[in-house]
């Protein structure tokens, strides 16, 4: 029985994938749903215990499905990813939908960074990250708020892969120089922040450093409570940054 048991999972990992639904079934043509019936579907999807059951839901019932529901869909299996191939089969399925020039445009900030920590966490090729990456930098670039865990979670998500999105890497130099101040932010996504900046490849202007730092000082100074693992980041990101431009 001892033996038995990995032998099983893994028959059922090929069963999955041979039988999978193609994912044809929530076509963006079809989308009709209303924001009541994206919310109800959003926690039908969020009830899933697997990835293959996930998409099964959006065949079944392709007039439920819309960008708001295939994001929802695509977190979901990101933290289903026990079974790594059946989660990026079943995550390219709704990647070719979101990834349509009809409907990527219509991603907001906040659906376009949960997109790329999604993508990055199923561990997918750069360039399926750099997407999303890419759109979500154009976002910023124009000015759309964000929220400030979410950006911080996607800078982050990005360094895991890792991704070479410049699009990105600009947005956020400018909205953390303009928007930064104005956002409800805490201390860990400070930390975040700090450290994905001294992980990336790329050189962060001086402005970019110093309203991190003006941010930091100013919820030191409110009274918010540092944890061990954000005095960590933020001691070697800033030293790392630091380090790179002296002044």
């Amino acid at each position: 029985w001892t033996h038995f048991r990995p032998t099983m999972g893994r028959l059922i990992l090929i069963f999955c994938l041979l039988w999978l639904p193609t994912g044809d079934g929530f076509k963006g043509s079809e989308w009709a749903a209303s924001a009541r019936v994206s919310t109800r579907t959003t926690k039908r999807i969020m009830r899933t215990s697997r990835p293959c059951e996930t998409i099964d839901l959006l065949n079944k019932e392709a007039h439920l499905a819309n960008h708001f529901t295939l994001c929802a869909a695509l977190s979901r299996i990101a933290k289903q990813s026990a079974e790594p191939k059946e989660a990026r089969h079943c995550a390219r399925m709704i990647l070719r939908e979101l990834q349509r020039d009809s409907i990527l445009p219509r991603l907001t900030a906040r659906q376009l960074s949960n997109l790329v920590w999604s993508t990055a966490k199923l561990g997918l090729k750069p360039t399926e990250v750099d997407i999303f990456g890419a759109a979500l930098g154009q976002r910023l670039l124009g000015g759309e708020r964000a929220r400030t865990g979410e950006i911080a979670m996607a800078l982050y998500a990005v360094t895991l892969v890792p991704s070479r999105s410049q699009a990105l890497q600009a947005g956020f130099f400018l909205w953390t120089q303009h928007q930064l101040a104005q956002e409800d932010i805490k201390v860990q996504d400070v930390a975040i922040m700090v450290y994905s900046l001294a992980r990336m490849d790329a050189a962060v202007p001086p402005l970019v450093v110093k309203a991190l730092a003006d941010s930091l000082q100013t919820l030191l100074e409110t009274g918010e409570v540092l944890q061990s693992k954000d005095v960590a980041m933020l001691i070697w990101g800033f030293g790392i940054l630091l380090a790179n431009d002296w002044r």
